[in-house]
């Protein structure tokens, strides 16, 4: 029975393959889908559930939802049933329905034909055990071939590998695990997947043309792009634009980094001109602002180096206030004591780097011709 049905499976599928259009694969990412599988599912762990069963019919039905071009989710239910060997006598059928969560992986998501991966994990209810029924962890492997028929339905071959992990028995021993190896058809449904193109039909001879006068574009904000196409028609004058008129801007930044004395929130006078610098950008750009951070060494308690830190950030923004005539607005202090260590406190270089204030201002500056 096994050997038939998988040959029958085989050659459908290859005649579906054979007779079908040269549809595209869609790009099923964000999209919803609906499918199964019917199939056949052969015992294969080598205990009385192989010995005393035939292979029977595999019934499953999924929901997919596409992740990405690759990757995707699947929550599907297998109804397995392993037929009683007619030469014994006291089988009884097994029955497995599996609730499982399974991710799919896509080798070739824009080809017609494409292998597929699957593993995943969940729960199945195993009926007929040794006249008992459990309810026991599963698990489940396998590869496909799936075939886009259109953008958003897709047939294929799967195999797969199932495991119901049962209790063992009274010695002790994992007899009664149930493991099949399942062999089915497959499809799958895609919800709001794209539509081929219609059929470009062929337009009638186009009339001679109309020679008119010619106007110059209108260019009222002079950026080079006419009226009609220009996203942003108040442009400041000077200013670089793209093909749509819109400005074009760069990311700018300055970074700040101070290191101080062991114990001390004193600033070293050798750091006057990166602190300048940051003073000049933060004029240069009159809307930002920042964070500036308070570090210690590891060496002292929590609270001696939380509130050393705080008046580290705090004597550094007092600075660009005194100093710089920068907003006291514009300027957050925050000190995180020994708290996020950049270098090895074990070492007296390391400790140097860590007794530190630092800040790093970002913004948007627009370019200009």
């Amino acid at each position: 029975m096994g050997k038939k049905c998988l040959l029958f499976i085989i050659a459908l599928l290859s005649l579906s393959l054979f007779l079908a259009t040269n549809s595209l694969a869609d790009d099923v990412a964000g999209l919803w889908g609906i499918g199964g599988t019917v199939g056949a599912c052969i015992p294969t762990r080598t205990n009385y559930i192989e010995r005393e069963h035939d292979p029977g019919l595999d019934l499953g039905g999924w929901i997919r939802y596409g992740l990405t071009s690759n990757w995707g989710l699947m929550l599907s239910y297998d109804n397995l049933k392993f037929e009683k060997d007619n030469d014994v006598r006291t089988a009884q059928p097994v029955r497995t329905e599996a609730i499982l969560l399974s991710a799919v992986y896509s080798f070739l998501p824009d080809n017609h034909l494409t292998p597929i991966f699957i593993i995943g994990a969940g729960k199945a209810n195993v009926q007929n055990v040794r006249a008992k029924a459990y309810d026991t962890f599963a698990a489940q492997a396998g590869l496909g071939l799936e075939y886009f028929f259109t953008p958003g339905f897709s047939a294929g071959l799967l195999a797969r590998e199932n495991w119901a992990f049962v209790e063992g028995n009274d010695e002790g021993k994992s007899s009664n695990s149930v493991q099949s190896t399942n062999v089915g058809l497959m499809f799958t449904y895609y919800f709001g997947a794209a539509k081929p193109a219609p059929a470009v039909q062929a337009l009638a001879p186009a009339p001679a043309p109309v020679v008119q006068e010619f106007k110059a574009p209108v260019d009222t904000d002079g950026d080079g792009v006419p009226d009609d196409m220009d996203r942003e028609p108040n442009t400041p004058k000077g200013n670089l634009v793209d093909k749509y008129g819109v400005t074009l801007s760069e990311i700018v930044s300055i970074a700040m980094n101070i290191v101080f004395d062991t114990n001390k929130a004193d600033i070293n006078m050798e750091f006057d001109d990166q602190i300048k610098a940051v003073a000049d950008f933060m004029k240069m750009y009159p809307t930002v602002t920042a964070e500036i951070e308070g570090h210690t060494d590891n060496r002292g308690s929590d609270a001696l180096n939380n509130d050393l830190s705080q008046r580290r950030a705090d004597n550094v923004r007092d600075y660009l206030v005194n100093n710089f005539a920068i907003d006291s607005a514009r300027l957050i202090t925050k000190g995180y004591g020994s708290a996020y260590p950049i270098a090895d406190n074990e070492t007296s270089e390391g400790r140097q780097i860590n007794r530190r204030v630092v800040a790093t201002i970002t913004t948007t500056k627009q370019l200009t011709k």
